[in-house]
């Protein structure tokens, strides 16, 4: 028997026909993206358990195959159904079907899932509960998988919304079929950072900490001018310093993501902060509000006061609360005229100090390069920490144009280029990024390599 064939029938042996796609046509189908895909995989399973996992991986190693693994598949701009480790030869092993909750612990705040949980499961499990608590989600598709957004180094609008940060520990299947499992809580080396955009193991469940639902959540919408920008990012940094704002409540966004989530056709120029102050009481609500303008002022920015809306108490509504929302989604549309064609999209993720001036000259150089491409200059601002922003670049285009796809392209690899040459590398990698490479700077890479590979054996 063929070697392929005989692959393919040993995952006949593991998975019923119900569960395993070795169709090209059928496979091609379910991997498309809003962006070029390269390689497909040879055969799709779906796994029950951690069991089925090891055998399959067990089976891709005796016929010598790669295996790459996906949650949801809904990483949409940064990724598809097909990861960027997947090659012609690869098994795909889809994960969607373990969506076990396996705990919540309501006195500490944390939760364990498995890769096929959705951001919608949590958030009903949780309300369901009369829980208070809430894990910060995302403007992007509300049936994305929690594990599969921790792993791509994704994040959320909220505190704890930095996934690797609100990380706790994981177990995994390596390509050897040996199960690991780890934990942050004990003394010693932490190896759980090999497992983040690497493919070097597929993880099976991972426990996060959850955000608080506060006593009293004052939500705000705050504009300036075009100019603006600097004393704004300013304001937010010194606000998140002296404890007004909790790191990731708040996030600065243009005019044109604004016109393109509202719906609106005003609003093209300045740009807007929005966000939540969290507080245990009103009479505390109230003095951080007042300190939070004080902070804007203090940083010169010429700001309006556009919405301010008091919560109490929280009942985990709205984005703000961990409901997922598809608020985000029409981003994809945003290259399209009139509505007309097939929407292209990708994210560009870059890290930037958190300083106005820094932050106005990243903003500035990504317009004239989307401009000069024909994009929209669709651009936010998370209000990470003290230390950093985190930027969050749309890029969109019509796959139906002609050339629009190949300058897309172009336009994205000269970008990351630029904004890595200007001070400001990407903090997270979408499939069209994977080439970039971190200039070497120590032996971080070449210890790494060797760490893989006996990883692998």
């Amino acid at each position: 028997m063929p070697p392929r064939a005989a692959f393919r029938a040993a995952l006949a042996d593991i998975f019923p026909s119900a569960r395993m796609t070795t169709d090209t046509a059928s496979i091609a189908a379910w991997t498309a993206t809003s962006h070029p895909v390269e390689a497909l995989p040879a055969a799709i399973v779906m796994p029950l358990d951690e069991t089925e996992i090891r055998a399959a991986v067990e089976a891709a190693r005796a016929a010598g195959a790669t295996v790459a693994a996906t949650s949801q598949g809904r990483n949409i701009g940064l990724g598809g159904r097909v990861p960027p480790q997947a090659s012609a030869a690869c098994v795909l092993i889809d994960l969607r079907a373990m969506r076990k909750i396996r705990s919540i612990d309501e006195q500490a705040g944390t939760v364990t899932v498995e890769p096929g949980v959705t951001f919608r499961d949590l958030h009903t499990a949780l309300r369901a509960r009369g829980s208070r608590w809430f894990l910060p989600a995302t403007g992007g598709p509300q049936d994305g998988s929690i594990v599969g957004n921790l792993l791509e180094r994704g994040d959320g609008t909220g505190p704890y919304g930095d996934r690797v940060r609100a990380f706790i520990d994981l177990r995994a299947v390596l390509a050897s079929g040996e199960t690991v499992s780890t934990s942050r809580d004990s003394a010693g080396p932490d190896f759980s950072g090999l497992l983040f955009q690497s493919g070097a193991g597929i993880v099976t469940a991972a426990a996060l900490q959850l955000a608080r639902l506060p006593n009293v959540m004052t939500r705000f919408v705050l504009r300036v001018p075009a100019d603006g920008l600097a004393p704004l990012v300013d304001a937010a940094r010194n606000a998140l310093r002296d404890g007004i704002l909790l790191p990731g409540a708040a996030c600065i966004w243009n005019g044109t993501k604004r016109m393109l989530r509202d719906g609106t056709s005003e609003g093209g120029e300045g740009w807007t902060m929005s966000g939540a102050l969290h507080a245990a009481s009103q009479a505390r609500a109230a003095v951080d509000w007042n300190d939070l303008l004080a902070a804007c002022g203090e940083a010169g920015a010429a700001f309006e006061i556009a919405h301010r809306e008091v919560a109490a108490p929280c009942t985990g509504a709205g984005l703000l609360e961990g409901e997922p929302s598809d608020a985000n989604m029409v981003s994809i549309l945003s290259g399209l005229r009139d509505g007309a064609g097939r929407p292209g999209f990708a994210w560009l993720c870059p890290v930037l100090p958190n300083d106005g001036a820094a932050a106005a000259h990243a903003m500035t150089l990504t317009a004239a390069a989307l401009c000069d491409a024909g994009m929209p200059a669709n651009l936010a601002l998370g209000c990470r920490d003290v230390r950093t922003l985190r930027g969050y670049i749309a890029l969109a285009w019509n796959r139906d144009e002609a050339d629009a796809e190949q300058r897309a392209l172009q336009t994205h690899d000269a970008l990351l280029a630029r904004l890595q040459d200007a001070g400001f590398p990407p903090f997270r990698l979408g499939t069209l990024s994977r080439g970039w490479s971190a200039p070497a700077r120590d032996d971080t890479p070449r210890v790494l390599a060797r760490l893989r590979a006996a990883l692998d054996n």
